[in-house]
């Protein structure tokens, strides 16, 4: 119903529904040779496609940039028409009720920093192994930048980050919500004293870059007055666990994390000795798989798993879980 009303303004008998796939694509894309490459079509086929909807559509559509094109006012609004009515026709030709993950044999590629795939892969995997034998997952270890230009360009799927800058091209949908911790060797001065003045002098491993959950550790520090010594940085979480576990560094991080390291490696989890916010992990999506079956099933099971691993991790926190990954 929705897409014969948006095209009911027009002529119907000169609607090519290749067109509006066609400014779909350019809309998300913001390239016409991106949007070609996506289509399987080639660049002057594209142009060509373009030329017909500002006809069709009596508006320039796309003005050209430096780095692409840029939509006009009315492209915008005629891309949320076009998307509402592709969901609706995506929904009616493939129903999700009538999918057989069994049957599934597909790669998707996630992105995120390690701690998502330290923390979220082992319970997602055997939850596949159970339902979907044939899904092949590939982890990519990325910055937020990063994964989100994979987002835009179709070479990722799925990211899990914090939130920040993003493309009205990307949808969201919240994970989990954790605290920091501080983590240590058992004999280390810090379990003894966990005060701020000892915090401050431990030597301290950081993780990542400006852009990773631990730089807002550096950030409220500096608002409070006060900075810690940072020894050593490393690009994983794994690394700084093992360094904390054969040095007398001390890693701030995530808690669902930290207490897992604190199982393999017999460390020990501290509460922060002053106060700082709690972070937020989000999965990113591109809105062109917004409605596929297969992908909103991948999204689901992502979901569903989570809501598993949070049982098990209280266990954990309480010490009473036998497991030694949050994400059975």
């Amino acid at each position: 119903m929705m897409l014969l009303s948006f095209i009911d303004v027009m002529n119907v008998d000169h609607v090519d529904l290749n067109l509006l796939k066609a400014f779909r694509a350019l809309h998300e894309e913001r390239s016409v040779s991106r949007a070609a490459q996506r289509l399987g079509i080639g660049q002057p086929a594209m142009s060509h496609a373009l030329k017909r909807l500002r006809e069709l559509f009596q508006d320039p559509l796309f003005h050209r940039i430096p780095v692409g094109i840029e939509p006009t006012v009315r492209a915008n609004e005629i891309a949320q028409q076009i998307e509402s009515a592709f969901e609706l026709l995506s929904s009616a030709v493939n129903p999700q009720e009538g999918f057989d993950p069994s049957r599934l044999v597909r790669t998707f590629v996630l992105a995120g920093y390690d701690y998502a795939g330290l923390v979220f892969l082992p319970g997602l995997q055997q939850r596949l192994a159970e339902i979907a034998p044939g899904v092949v997952l590939r982890f990519l270890n990325l910055g937020r930048s990063e994964a989100m230009d994979g987002l835009e360009a179709g070479t990722v799927d799925l990211v899990i980050a914090t939130p920040g800058p993003t493309s009205k091209r990307l949808k969201t949908a919240r994970l989990m919500t954790e605290r920091f911790v501080a983590l240590t060797r058992r004999d280390h001065p810090l379990v003894d004293d966990p005060g701020l003045e000892r915090y401050l002098a431990a030597r301290h491993v950081a993780i990542g870059t400006e852009t990773s959950p631990t730089s807002l550790v550096e950030g409220r520090l500096a608002r409070l007055g006060h900075s810690r010594r940072i020894a050593q940085f490393v690009p994983h979480f794994s690394m700084a666990a093992w360094l904390v576990a054969e040095t007398d560094l001390v890693a701030t991080l995530g808690e669902r994390l930290a207490r897992i390291f604190a199982r393999f490696f017999e460390l020990t989890v501290i509460d922060l000795p002053f106060e700082i916010p709690e972070y937020t992990l989000y999965l990113y999506w591109n809105r062109r798989y917004d409605s596929e079956p297969v992908h909103r099933w991948l999204r689901s099971i992502i979901l569903e798993t989570l809501q598993a691993a949070e049982s098990a991790f209280t266990r954990l926190r309480e010490g009473g879980a036998e497991s030694t990954h949050i994400a059975d």
